[in-house]
Formats: C-alpha cells, sequence, structure tokens
C-alpha cells in the first residue's frame, strides 16, 4: 500500500516540506512554476512505522510558513516482511 500526502500554497515558487511528528522531514520539492500550487510527497511502502502525525511547510525564499494542520496517519491491519518476524 502507498500513500501520497499533497501539501497546498498559494500560487508562487515555494520549497515545500513535509514533517513527520514534530521533525523527521522528507526530501524537498519545489515547484516548477509560479502557478503551481502543490507539491507531492509519495510514500510507496507504509508499515506501522509511517504511522504518526504530519504536517506541511513551504519556503517562500525569505521565510517558512507556519506549520499546517497536523494528520494523524492511523495504519492498521500493516504485516511486516518475512525478513522482520523473530523466530523463537
Amino acid at each position: 500500500m502507498c500513500v501520497t500526502f499533497v501539501c497546498r500554497g498559494p500560487p508562487g515558487n515555494y520549497v515545500f516540506r513535509l514533517e513527520k511528528d514534530g521533525g523527521s522531514s522528507y526530501p524537498y520539492v519545489k515547484n516548477s512554476s509560479g502557478t503551481e500550487t502543490q507539491a507531492r510527497f509519495p510514500i510507496s511502502l507504509v508499515t506501522k512505522d509511517t504511522a504518526g502525525h504530519y504536517c506541511c511547510l513551504y519556503y517562500t525564499g525569505d521565510v517558512w510558513s507556519e506549520r499546517s494542520e497536523v494528520l494523524k496517519l492511523v495504519v492498521t491491519g500493516a504485516t511486516e516482511f518475512p525478513g522482520d518476524l523473530g523466530l523463537a
């Protein structure tokens, strides 16, 4: 299963950042033109470690925006890969 977070801002040339749990950030994405208003952050492999609280920010060239409202990602029914299983 995969998840894509979409961060939005007003039209302009921005660098967007996705943060998880108030700290770790995913790669920056820069808009290609001044008319685009969003950046996409795909997470191709969702596991229980992916669960958490996410928010977006964007950089205007002078200052970072306020953090967006927090989105809580809950992962249910996730299965682990065989390599992650402990054997007794």
